[in-house]
């Protein structure tokens, strides 16, 4: 998918050639088009450069076939700080291999979160796409749960020279 056709890069077959002679052939797909969509075949017609009379030519298309494209998604890993609810986190992935301009959809879920999963547990950030026009390679990324700062800050407070100092009065 999305590749131009090299001929020259394909096998053909002239059987019945007498060793020594030569047939130059070219090979055309004329209807085939790059960014022609995955599982789209098109017609290759050879056809004869220059005459030769010791042969009578039997010519017969080949078929090209779209293929689809290998493209791969990676799944970010994140953290998350415990008590925190899932859309708090921007969870992102990596596409490579898709051609410029395609559309791609990619949804990410973190399978089985909760929030008020304690701290070092880890669930998995699972990437999933379609694209009739891409075999997809993916690789999912983890989501680790993570302590959660609290900031504890002493009031200021007075105490009477030469009383203890009561820490509980507010």
């Amino acid at each position: 998918y999305g590749d131009a056709v090299n001929f020259n890069a394909h096998t053909y077959t002239h059987d019945g050639i007498v060793s020594g002679d030569t047939v130059d052939v070219t090979y055309t797909a004329p209807d085939y088009v790059v960014g022609a969509n995955a599982d789209e075949t098109f017609a290759i017609i050879p056809s004869l450069n220059g005459t030769y009379s010791n042969y009578n030519f039997i010519l017969e298309n080949g078929t090209l076939t779209v293929v689809k494209r290998d493209a791969t998604i990676t799944a970010d890993n994140k953290t998350i700080v415990y008590g925190e609810a899932i859309d708090t986190v921007d969870l992102t992935y990596t596409l490579t291999g898709a051609l410029e301009g395609d559309t791609v959809l990619v949804t990410l879920e973190a399978v089985d979160y909760v929030a008020g999963a304690v701290p070092d547990t880890t669930f998995t950030i699972e990437a999933t796409s379609s694209n009739e026009n891409y075999n997809f390679n993916v690789t999912n990324g983890t989501l680790t749960v993570v302590k959660k700062d609290i900031t504890v800050t002493a009031g200021n407070g007075t105490v009477v020279y030469g009383s203890e100092a009561d820490f509980l009065a507010v």
